[in-house]
């Protein structure tokens, strides 16, 4: 708007009544305070609804964390108590005794040969799934499974 239509509205306005004058600026003042208000409103509830949503966000978080910590520590003593297996800790021995003189050169060659599934670890796989401390073990994972899955989707994540 340029100053010559906004003198217009003035001297327009400065025809009324007196009465159209009052009612006029009392509505104008009432408009832009509703509006301000209306305003001022909307940026509280913003801010409030933000803090309440943020809390909510840290309580749930808060909430998952504690929940996963149960159960990594429920994970843990399984697997501690899969480790005191007397059975497991002579067989490990046993196993350790047998190899003492392995070199690390020759434990990657079987660690190799066993994940590529060479065929001439036939036999020795063969040992190892037919002994007692392999049905063991996979008892162990069948009664224990939702554990041992929970600690596997960790490792992946």
């Amino acid at each position: 708007m340029n100053k010559k239509s906004i003198k217009n509205i003035y001297y327009y306005w400065l025809d009324w009544n007196f009465t159209a004058k009052i009612i006029s600026t009392l509505l104008n003042v009432s408009f832009w305070s509703i509006a301000v208000l209306m305003v001022v409103h909307y940026v509280i509830n913003v801010n409030q609804i933000t803090e309440h949503v943020g809390a909510q966000l840290v309580t749930l978080g808060d909430q998952t964390v504690l929940r996963t910590a149960d159960r990594v520590s429920e994970a843990v003593k399984v697997l501690e108590t899969l480790a005191k297996t007397p059975l497991i800790i002579d067989t490990i021995k046993e196993a350790n005794m047998n190899r003492a003189d392995w070199t690390p050169e020759e434990i990657a060659l079987q660690d190799k040969a066993w994940i590529d599934k060479d065929p001439s670890l036939a036999r020795t796989v063969q040992e190892i799934t037919a002994n007692q401390v392999s049905a063991y073990l996979i008892d162990f994972r069948k009664n224990n499974l939702q554990g041992l899955k929970f600690l596997s989707r960790m490792e992946e994540a």
